[in-house]
């Protein structure tokens, strides 16, 4: 069965980093997964201001219904201050009987403001159908009054007949109640603006307060959100490009690389190649050992016959049995084979060196014996290039644990190289000093010296410093980079100082 999360360990040269990953997260891309991380918080910012904007229109409903209760209420007080006006005109006509032009006039600017008023609460009360019953009852009281105060303005403007007296009796009649009427419908029609009024300023700070509680909420989640995602993503991409760079190291060291990485982003498509890149080098280095095994076989060995065959024929003709042209192409003859045999040897020397198969045999050696050895070694060339050789007297008795073979194989490169370039009649000079537990050889000669240029690149393979020094010292370019490995090897290091024209010095240190 698919498990929907994997428990994924990656190891890197930094240690070890445990991510709890689900199958379809390993399965999208990284433009997927960077998507995701993007979208995913503008989603949840999205929701927090459709949130936050749902708040605010609670707000502006209750500012709003704030402002009506409290222009309501303006309306209802100036409602009511205008109905005491109208009966205190309409009183004061009746109880003194007796009116004038003015007081008529006044009677009726306060009938009209009256009736504007009405219509004004009218239009604010109808946004809210729920308040229309209770106004409808208002209305009907203010009606029948109005019809009951008809007879005072038909007095008022002079008109003293029966329907008049009638209308004025019917008003005296019905003042006091409609008077208590109107007060009672104010009062309950009122009463619930007064609590709109009252307890709408607390709705809207507790509302504001919600707002700003989700606002600090929503920010400090997306935050986190984002933060997650983005830590999430970092380290299981930066994670996971660590294991390709340590299995680059790996690759390098020759190491076994880690497992492939799951998935099927682009970081596991580019471990997967680079697995099968691997695995392909692998491949490449078993058939260059192949190689280098019939190299071994079907080249060294009759190279070698031909060598002695071709031996037996120069001693031959120094006894006088050939004649001297056939004597001189038998001598080049030597020189060539004992020259391809010297390329081969590095040849397999360096494949060995690099794929690191050969152990060093270290063991204590008197560091004296090395440089008498070394010495003799190249004592034939030096003869024949007409330079002489200098060994620097070591100190007494001093010994080192190193495998003698590579430490002479080395000197003796360094040393061919110098009389090599050295011009005649030159000295090439190799000493030995003790730095406390390193000791350094050092092996100088006098001639053209090696550019600046070239100093950085000397050791690699198949690097010289001018193209003729192949054909000059008939070398394979592979000798300096045999003796770092081999000093390499002996947990030492190896360099050369040299001026242009002034002779170069190549020392190496090893650990005593």
């Amino acid at each position: 069965m698919r498990r929907s999360v994997e428990y994924l360990m990656l190891k890197s040269g930094q240690g070890e980093c445990q991510l709890f990953i689900t199958e379809g997260w390993l399965k999208l891309g990284l433009i997927q997964k960077g998507l995701i991380i993007v979208f995913l918080p503008l989603a949840f910012e999205l929701v927090l201001v459709f949130i936050l904007f749902s708040q605010l229109q609670e707000v502006e409903r209750e500012a709003r219904q704030e402002a009506r209760a409290k222009e309501i209420l303006a309306v209802s007080s100036k409602l009511v201050k205008l109905t005491f006006d109208i009966g205190f005109i309409a009183s004061a006509a009746l109880d003194l009987n007796k009116t004038t032009p003015a007081l008529a006039q006044k009677f009726d600017r306060t009938v009209n403001t009256i009736a504007d008023c009405r219509r004004r609460l009218t239009d604010v009360v109808s946004e809210n159908p729920g308040d229309i019953p209770s106004l409808q009852e208002l209305n009907r009281v203010y009606d029948f009054a109005l019809e009951q105060i008809e007879g005072v303005r038909a007095f008022m403007h002079g008109r003293c007949d029966a329907e008049t007296s009638k209308g004025i009796e019917s008003y005296r009649h019905y003042r006091d109640r409609l008077a208590e009427d109107i007060q009672d419908r104010f009062v309950k029609f009122v009463s619930r603006y007064q609590e709109i009024e009252k307890s709408a300023p607390e709705a809207q700070r507790k509302l504001r307060d919600r707002q700003r509680q989700i606002l600090l909420i929503g920010l400090s989640l997306n935050v986190g959100l984002a933060f997650a995602l983005a830590l999430f993503f970092s380290r299981g991409v930066v994670v996971r490009l660590q294991v390709l760079t340590d299995n680059t190291r790996r690759l390098s060291e020759g190491r076994p690389l880690a497992e492939i990485l799951p998935g099927s982003d682009e970081i596991a498509g580019l471990d997967k190649v680079f697995h099968e890149m691997a695995d392909a080098l692998a491949l490449a280095a078993e058939q260059k050992q192949e190689i280098m095994s019939m190299v071994t076989h079907d080249l060294r060995t009759p190279l070698t016959s031909i060598f002695g065959v071709i031996g037996l024929l120069a001693r031959e003709g120094e006894r006088g049995f050939m004649r001297e042209p056939a004597v001189r192409q038998i001598g080049i003859m030597e020189k060539n084979v004992q020259r391809l045999i010297k390329m081969i040897n590095d040849l397999l020397d360096y494949d060995k060196l690099e794929a690191g198969a050969f152990t060093l045999d270290a063991k204590p050696t008197k560091v004296e014996e090395l440089l008498e050895k070394s010495v003799q070694a190249v004592e034939g060339l030096a003869r024949q290039k007409a330079v002489k050789l200098a060994v620097g007297k070591p100190e007494a008795g001093l010994e080192a644990n190193l495998d003698e073979d590579r430490i002479i194989q080395v000197l003796v490169n360094l040393l061919s190289n110098a009389v090599k370039f050295s011009p005649p009649d030159e000295t090439v000079t190799v000493s030995v000093d003790r730095h406390g537990e390193m000791i350094e050889f050092r092996v100088s000669d006098r001639g053209r010296g090696i550019p600046s240029g070239s100093i950085s690149s000397i050791f690699e393979r198949y690097k010289q410093v001018q193209t003729s020094d192949g054909n000059y010292g008939k070398g394979t370019g592979l000798g300096l980079p045999i003796c770092k490995m081999l000093i390499e090897a002996h947990k030492g290091a190896i360099g050369v100082e040299s001026e242009q024209n002034e002779g170069a010095t190549f020392w190496f240190r090893v650990p005593r």
